[in-house]
């Protein structure tokens, strides 16, 4: 495990009596910290057989404003670039609240790359203060490409494919069909859609075979056994890992970083490679 710990949360914790032995000291300190690489295998319809083999890399829900640990984004963003994806996708909330430490975030995640290109959808945290300007503004900064209700199309062993993103369904008003506008009917999509719930609607469309979303950070606190204590809306159905209807796939990653309690419990952090096969 990278030491991630900044002194100034060390002492915030320590101030608490939050730093020691036992469950709550592991959550605080050590869990949230213990990045997860999930290399999960996709099943691909046989009419999409040509894209076997795409790597597509995924992280989310990096929540940087919460506690500002440079170190471990670095950490992830190594990890990432490793693995060698084809293509990466960023599923949003990069912040809670405070766009201000996007030019830092920003600066952090520029290193990413891909073949294909790193592409991103806004969360709707991302869209508190100004409709996701700021975000935006130095996630292209950076070189990843926000898809708000945008698809571009690329190419991979002859076939070609389109890889699309939506606006959040709490803050944004996501359009599906105008992501999708000039897609050609056989064409497989891979969609960004930052909320898993989406779902119900996306497999919906053929064209979708697989949904990338974060959101839930897998409930983030969760008892061996037991539903996670607390789910967002529209994080209610699909909670993390990969789920298939119809061959139609989507995949929830638990994210990287924390939101109001910086702790995780039974729900490390996650990093994912997507493999598709035939």
């Amino acid at each position: 495990m990278i030491k991630v710990l900044s002194r100034r949360n060390l002492f915030r914790f320590g101030s608490l009596g939050l730093v020691g032995s036992g469950p709550i000291g592991w959550g605080f300190l050590v869990e949230r910290f213990r990045l997860a690489v999930e290399r999960v295998k996709c099943p691909l319809r046989p009419r999409d057989s040509a894209l076997e083999g795409l790597k597509i890399g995924v992280l989310s829900d990096f929540h940087f404003d919460e506690t500002r640990e440079v170190a471990f984004v670095k950490h992830c963003v190594a990890k990432m670039n490793a693995e060698k994806p084809d293509l990466i996708f960023l599923a949003g909330d990069f912040v809670t609240r405070n766009t201000k430490v996007m030019p830092e975030l920003g600066g952090l995640l520029k290193p990413l790359s891909a073949p294909l290109g790193v592409y991103a959808v806004l969360g709707n945290h991302d869209y508190r203060w100004d409709h996701g300007k700021q975000v935006e503004t130095h996630l292209q900064k950076a070189g990843v490409r926000v898809l708000r209700d945008q698809h571009v199309l690329l190419s991979r062993g002859g076939k070609t494919f389109a890889v699309a993103g939506t606006e959040s369904v709490i803050v944004g008003k996501p359009d599906l069909s105008h992501a999708l506008k000039g897609v050609p009917k056989e064409t497989p999509v891979i969609l960004g859609a930052h909320e898993p719930d989406f779902f119900d609607r996306s497999q919906k469309d053929s064209r979708v075979f697989l949904q990338l979303s974060g959101h839930t950070h897998g409930g983030q606190i969760r008892l061996p056994f037991f539903r996670p204590l607390y789910l967002p809306r529209y994080g209610q159905n699909y909670i993390s890992g990969l789920y298939t209807r119809n061959q139609q796939h989507l995949y929830v990653t638990r994210g990287v970083g924390t939101i109001a309690i910086p702790a995780r419990f039974a729900c490390p952090p996650e990093l994912t490679v997507l493999r598709l096969t035939a």
